[in-house]
């Protein structure tokens, strides 16, 4: 085993982290810096202290949570006949594994960890400004393909459903920074008074659908904490209704998001009909649920194997005689119903496990931030298998165990 300076035992895996961060922006154009970043942490854990780590792991029950969901994933391959689509999704997740192992010992500081979540918010508003940049250039042309149901196209290299979803978590943890009374930093308060409108308005105009319910939603929530915390009716009433002037307003000024909301109600309209439901993002994605229930039905215990879901599904749609046309056909845009499908039974329970247990562990901030992560990302696997794109995976498992790290760091 090797042994290595202290400091450089904590600059291992905080390299990973902003080398996966970076991975974030860039996702799009190329997966390296993700792929990077999941070595460095298996790296951190293997040079440092490989066996307290694994001890370190199954003790913490977010972190133990994601290691048997990686378990039950290479499990299924004993059951999946495709087993090429069976090893690039064992492969997909290997950050399951990876981030839990090298967050388990010596994880950031809790000042470093502030550190870490600016550079995220940074990130991410460059992405915001170039794809705004973008929006405004091509003004016309974008707010009619949104009435087609295209995306505006986020043009740093990261997929628009993922940049929305991280859009909203660092908006809100830019506003629980603005509400925190005893805040002393430059950086905070230079990044609430230039980031936040900024955020804002990018969630307003060239976020997707998903970023923007999740930014009310928790928003609505918080001030629900606020209220029942501190006891103070008056002002969290004015937050509630500047929340409702906000939403008015953008929905009457700001084209882009009045197109969506049109092609959201047409799209609604359309799944609701008998009418051809093809090229309707809506339609499609309950046709995709419906096809994967019925797989699920058939396979209620172990699921039909990571490899063989989208050969399972596709499989439905032809025996439910789907009107829907090959490109349309498309998964279950849900992850509970995805991972079921993949692993059984067990798949839904331990992502609840991972996003429930922590909000009674943590306390103070954390817990604020904690909630707003995980309501950020249960909302998002309702619309989307966010653990189904590398992108994804390293997104949702990073913070869920970079936020748990800091409860021992503060304990």
């Amino acid at each position: 085993m090797i042994k290595l300076d202290s400091k450089w035992r904590f600059r291992i895996n905080e390299l990973a982290i902003y080398f996966t961060i970076t991975g974030f922006i860039l996702h799009e154009r190329t997966p390296i810096f993700l792929s990077i970043g999941t070595v460095l942490f298996i790296a951190h854990a293997l040079v440092n202290h490989p066996i307290l780590a694994f001890r370190s792991v199954l003790r913490q029950l977010p972190y133990v949570s994601w290691f048997c969901f990686y378990v039950l994933i290479i499990i299924s391959g004993l059951y999946s006949d495709n087993q090429i689509w069976y090893q690039k999704d064992v492969a997909l997740k290997l950050s399951c594994f990876a981030i839990p192992f090298g967050l388990s010992i010596w994880p950031p500081t809790y000042e470093r960890f502030e550190w870490i979540l600016k550079y995220f918010i940074i990130f991410i508003s460059i992405a915001g400004v170039l794809a705004f940049g973008n929006y405004l250039f091509n003004y016309t042309e974008i707010n009619e393909s949104i009435l087609r149901s295209k995306p505006i196209p986020i043009i740093s290299g990261i997929n628009h459903i993922y940049f929305s979803i991280m859009l909203a978590f660092s908006t809100i943890l830019l506003i629980i920074k603005a509400f925190d009374y005893n805040l002393t930093s430059r950086d905070w308060r230079y990044l609430i008074k230039i980031n936040l409108p900024l955020n804002v308005i990018f969630l307003h105009v060239i976020s997707a659908r998903t970023g923007l319910i999740s930014f009310y939603v928790v928003s609505f929530i918080m001030v629900v904490m606020f209220i029942w915390q501190r006891k103070k009716v008056v002002q969290g009433f004015i937050t509630l209704a500047t929340l409702l002037f906000l939403a008015g307003f953008a929905l009457k000024f700001v084209p882009s998001l009045n197109n969506r909301l049109i092609n959201t109600a047409v799209d609604i309209s359309k799944a609701r009909s008998k009418e051809d439901k093809n090229h309707y993002s809506f339609s499609m994605r309950v046709e995709g649920l419906k096809m994967g229930v019925n797989v699920i039905k058939n396979n209620p215990i172990l699921g039909v194997g990571a490899g063989d879901v989208q050969d399972d599904v596709k499989q439905e749609y032809i025996n439910q005689n789907s009107k829907m046309i090959e490109v349309n056909r498309v998964m279950p845009h849900h992850q509970f119903i995805y991972s079921y499908l993949a692993a059984g039974i067990l798949m839904p329970i331990l992502l609840l496990l991972i996003l429930l247990v922590p909000i009674f562990q943590l306390s103070g901030e954390l817990k604020l931030i904690y909630i707003s992560f995980a309501t950020v990302t249960s909302l998002s696997w309702m619309f989307e298998p966010g653990l189904e794109r590398q992108i994804g995976v390293c997104f949702f498992v990073l913070f869920s165990c970079l936020i748990n790290s800091q409860k021992r760091q503060l304990s």
